[in-house]
């Protein structure tokens, strides 16, 4: 009796089991064109671009940098480069969330910092031509003229469920823009938590594949601070 007792509850453990593994069953959410890079929309409705490492970096200057758009980048070296769309229409609020976006991606994150310095500049200001005793390695580029910069930039981003163009997305940006568009968000910031983990933690909770998560993820360990409309 003993022994059949046992079977049964291990039975009803592994059929609980089975139901949540069902429950979170990953599905693959639409996949757009500029997924290619780091990306978000502004509040004010503005798609961004970020490189991933120095092709894309140069990718998303070369191809999508146009007049009307605005170019974003962190002070720091080794930064990506951020292009706003139709950046010259941009609210003060979309600038500055580029202007945290692009501070995010950067080695400030990996560093465990609280907050920094990004700067944006117009599209005619941003060069791949050297002067004299001058070297552009691959993804990189000159800024010339005045730079506009905007200090104290929080170090916070949030992962939240979106909708675009019709379709379910999972987003990662600045937490105003973020929050502007969803009722299911987590905000994060630079912590002590593998990155692997929360990234497979949000897959699940999400229910999309990890890789879309970690995509979309700043560089180096996060923290999770703060949950709403979560289990």
């Amino acid at each position: 009796i003993q022994e059949t007792k046992t079977r049964l509850a291990k039975r009803k453990k592994e059929g609980e089991r089975q139901k949540q593994v069902e429950k979170h069953t990953a599905s693959k959410t639409k996949e757009f064109w500029f997924e290619r890079y780091k990306w978000f929309i502004t509040t004010g409705g503005k798609l961004v671009l970020s490189g991933r490492d120095a092709r894309t970096n140069d990718q998303v200057v070369k191809k999508h940098l146009k007049t009307t758009d605005r170019y974003a980048h962190a002070d720091l070296h080794g930064a990506p480069s951020v292009v706003i769309k139709e950046g010259e229409s941009a609210t003060d609020e979309d600038m500055e969330e580029v202007c945290a976006f692009a501070l995010a991606h950067s080695k400030a994150w990996t560093a465990g910092a609280r907050e920094g310095t990004a700067y944006w500049v117009l599209p005619d200001q941003v060069s791949k031509m050297a002067q004299a005793g001058e070297f552009v390695p691959r993804g990189a580029f000159i800024i010339r003229g005045k730079r506009n910069y905007l200090n104290h930039l929080p170090l916070k981003m949030a992962v939240g469920e979106i909708e675009h163009e019709g379709a379910r997305k999972i987003m990662c940006g600045p937490p105003t823009s973020v929050l502007a568009r969803s009722e299911r968000y987590v905000i994060i910031q630079p912590g002590k938590s593998d990155r692997s983990k929360v990234s497979a933690q949000l897959s699940r909770t999400f229910e999309v594949p990890e890789e879309e998560i970690s995509r979309i993820l700043p560089p180096g360990d996060v923290e999770i601070v703060e949950k709403k409309g979560l289990e």
